[in-house]
This record gives structure tokens, C-alpha cells and sequence, in this order.
């Protein structure tokens, strides 16, 4: 049988060897390579111990000190969003320290337990908003007390609300009444002082009402359980086909963080 050429000939091998030594030479051929314990890539024999030593995927120490270990070409990304070794600036602008990742969570207890105060402002906005709930009048038959019926949803501050009409009462109402009330539908903390007003050409049906709503939990709602009677508010809606208008000033007013709030880690 002719000479073999070696498996290592696109190396740059150039020997030719019996069949029977192949396996022999192929073990000592100066061309033949090993595989990276590190990328698994196939190496010359000759160079493994460098590459190994520089390889990219080779498992380090972090450092800067924290327990990790990481490829080479990991690391950077290691110490930029993982290493609690790393600094970090604290997210309350007026806050000056750098605290390594690993302890922000302590800091930002302290920061909000000493002064979270010094870093608030007050936020005051007023807005107008129109209202109406079509057919009205033939909307609420068939009501009965403790039943309403919702306007629109609107914003206040970012925070959602609606205005709720209760025809015929709701438990507190005096016979005959109809009540109104705000209701808050996120998780608003602020003070709301609101000015609403029927529209109609001669009765004049208003409410007014101030409520720090910190103290009220999402669903719940504050308002007038006597607001005026049933019949003026069906006045007011034949004035316009049925429709019934309502119009509402509100001034609201929020502590709001001068800067970005730390996480929540209570």
C-alpha cells in the first residue's frame, strides 16, 4: 500500500507515512494541533500553551476584588452591570457619594429614611374638564338607589379619576336626592380641590369639595350624598336632547422627588 499523506497536511505537513505509523506519527507530527480546554477551538500543538494562557474565553478573577469569575471578554461587561465591587453614583442628584453596587441597597434605606423630605417638591396644576353622560334620561330608568352612573375617565396628574352621579341616592342620600361623587381609580397622593358645576340654564347645581386623597385607598371615592334633587338633574338633560353636562375645575397639588427615587427595597 502507498504512503499515507498526514492528516495535517493542509498545516503544512508534507510527510508521507506507511499505513501501519500513521497513527504514530499523527501523535508526534510537529503540524498537529489540540483542542483549547477554553473555546474548544483546535490549536498547534506548539502555540496551545499561549493561547490558552490569552484566550478570550479563559476564565479570570474579577479585577476588582469580587468573588466572579469571568472569560476575558466577559469581564468588562461583568464589572460594568454585575460586580458589586463596582461604584455606582447614587441616583438622588443632590447626593454626592459613588457606592460600590453591593451596598447601594443600604444607602438607599438611609437615604430614605433620613431625607427623603430635603429631595421633594410641590407640584400644583389646575385643569378644566366637560363631561357629559348622553341620554341621561333614559339611562337611569329602571335605577335604584346606590346605583350610578360614570362620566368619562380623566387624568389628574398622571393619575386616572372618573365622576359618578347616583341618580336616585346612595345610602346617605335624603329621599328624592340624587348624590355625586370623585373616584379615584390609581393610586393618587395629593390634595384635590374640585369645583363642579351642572350645566343648566335655570338651576344652579354645583359642588365643591377639597380632600387630601393620600387617605383614600385606589376604588374609593369622596363626594355629596345630597347633591340636589332628581328632577333638576333632568331638567338640566332635556335642555340638551338628554344629555346631561357636567364641568369641573380642579387645582391639584403633590409632593413630587426633585430628582429620580431610589428603588424600592424595603
Amino acid at each position: 500500500m502507498p504512503p499515507q499523506t498526514c492528516p495535517f497536511a493542509v498545516r503544512g505537513c508534507r510527510q508521507k507515512v506507511e499505513e501501519v505509523k500513521l497513527e504514530e506519527h499523527k501523535n508526534a507530527c510537529r503540524f498537529r494541533t489540540r483542542q483549547c480546554t477554553h473555546c474548544k477551538a483546535q490549536v498547534d500543538h506548539n502555540n496551545l500553551p499561549e493561547h490558552e494562557q490569552n484566550c478570550e474565553k479563559r476564565p479570570l478573577p474579577c479585577t476588582q476584588g469580587c468573588p466572579a469569575k469571568r472569560a476575558r471578554a466577559q469581564m468588562e461587561e461583568h464589572i460594568k452591570k454585575e460586580c458589586g465591587k463596582t461604584e455606582k453614583d447614587c441616583l438622588f442628584p443632590q447626593c454626592p457619594k459613588r457606592v460600590k453596587r453591593d451596598e447601594l441597597e443600604k444607602h438607599y434605606k438611609e437615604i430614605k429614611k433620613e431625607h427623603r423630605h430635603i429631595f421633594r417638591r410641590r407640584v400644583n396644576t389646575t385643569q378644566e374638564e366637560t363631561l357629559s353622560i348622553p341620554n341621561f334620561t333614559t339611562a337611569i330608568v329602571g335605577m335604584g338607589q346606590d346605583e350610578s352612573i360614570d362620566t368619562p375617565h380623566f387624568s389628574i396628574q398622571g393619575q386616572s379619576f372618573c365622576f359618578e352621579l347616583f341618580p336616585f341616592g346612595e345610602t346617605q342620600s335624603l329621599p328624592g336626592r340624587a348624590a355625586a361623587c370623585l373616584r379615584k381609580l390609581d393610586d393618587y397622593k395629593g390634595i384635590i380641590e374640585l369645583d363642579m358645576k351642572v350645566v343648566s340654564s335655570t338651576d344652579r347645581i354645583t359642588m365643591s369639595l377639597m380632600k387630601d386623597w393620600s387617605e383614600i385607598a385606589v376604588g374609593g371615592a369622596w363626594g355629596y350624598p345630597n347633591l340636589c334633587p332628581l328632577h333638576q338633574l333632568l331638567k338640566a338633560a332635556s335642555e340638551f336632547n338628554g344629555e346631561l353636562t357636567i364641568e369641573l375645575k380642579v387645582t391639584a397639588s403633590m409632593d413630587r422627588p426633585s430628582g429620580p427615587v431610589p428603588p424600592d427595597t424595603a
